[in-house]
């Protein structure tokens, strides 16, 4: 049987392994996830409290890229 192939890349200067790597990438997309929500959630509120030209503008705006 073959032995294991270990795979190690550079993060934070420091060597890691894959897996760490994974989990920091897993960790760092949760965050951006929660980041989203709270900007979402945050953004209704804001449409819910204006006017229709007022929403209008802020939709518009979110579409353009």
């Amino acid at each position: 049987m073959a032995p294991a192939l270990k795979c190690f890349v550079v993060l934070n200067g420091k060597q890691a392994s894959a897996a760490r790597v994974l989990q920091e990438t897993c960790n760092y997309i949760r965050n951006l996830h929660r980041e989203v929500d709270d900007l979402s959630e945050r953004l209704s509120e804001l449409l819910a409290n204006t006017d229709n030209a007022q929403a209008a503008l802020i939709r518009n705006m979110l579409m353009q890229q």
